[in-house]
C-alpha cells in the first residue's frame, strides 16, 4: 500500500531520500506533539513535565521542514520508490550496532541501573565501533566511567533526578 502510494507520487514528481525523510519526521513530530498534550502534569513546582518534549518536537519540526524545502531544490540523489527491497543494509552496519546496544541497554536498565548499565553502554559502543585492543579498551574504560560518572553525578546529586539504580548497586 505504502510503496504504491510512493510508485504514483514517484511518476509525478521525481523523489530523493531527503523528501521521504523528512516527510516521514514531519509526520512523526505531528503525532509526537500531539501525545505532549497527554502527558501528565505531576504537579511540581516549576516546568511541566511536557515542556521539553514539546521544545525539542518543535525544533526537529522546523528542520525537517527546512530539509523538505532543499529536498525539492535538490534532485540530484533521485531513487526508484519502488526499490526499498534493493537496500544494502551493511552500509547501515553501524547505526544497525547503535540500535541493537540501545535496546540492550533498556532492556537491563532496570537490573543494572543507570550508571553500571550507562558505563556498559558506552564502553561496548566504543568497543563495537573503535575497534579491540588491549590499549584501546582501557582507554575505552576509562572514557565510559569518566563520561558516565560525571553525568551521572551532576543528575544524581546537582539536579537531583532520581535515576534507576538497579538490583545490582543499591546507594540510597
Amino acid at each position: 500500500m505504502i510503496i504504491s502510494s510512493f510508485s504514483l507520487l514517484h511518476k509525478v514528481m521525481k523523489i530523493n531520500k531527503d523528501t521521504i525523510v523528512s516527510i516521514f519526521l514531519l509526520i512523526f513530530c505531528g503525532i509526537m506533539i500531539n501525545s505532549s498534550y497527554y502527558i501528565e502534569d505531576p504537579g511540581y513546582q516549576g516546568m511541566k513535565a511536557s515542556y521539553w518534549p514539546r521544545i525539542i518536537l518543535w525544533l526537529l519540526s522546523i528542520m525537517s521542514l527546512v530539509m523538505l524545502v532543499k529536498s525539492f531544490a535538490n534532485k540530484v540523489d533521485s531513487i526508484n520508490a519502488g526499490s526499498f527491497s534493493q537496500i544494502n543494509y551493511m552500509q547501515f552496519k553501524n547505526a544497525l550496532i547503535c540500535f541493537g546496544m540501545f535496546i540492550f541497554f533498556l532492556t537491563f536498565l532496570e537490573y543494572l541501573g543507570m550508571l553500571l548499565g550507562g558505563i556498559l553502554f558506552v564502553f561496548g559502543l566504543l568497543t563495537f565501533l573503535g575497534g579491540f585492543s588491549i590499549k584501546k579498551s582501557t582507554n575505552h574504560l576509562i572514557i565510559s566511567v569518566v563520561t558516565i560518572g560525571v553525568m551521572w553525578s551532576i543528575f544524581t546529586f546537582g539536579l537531583k533526578v532520581i535515576l534507576p539504580e538497579g538490583e545490582i548497586i543499591r546507594i540510597w
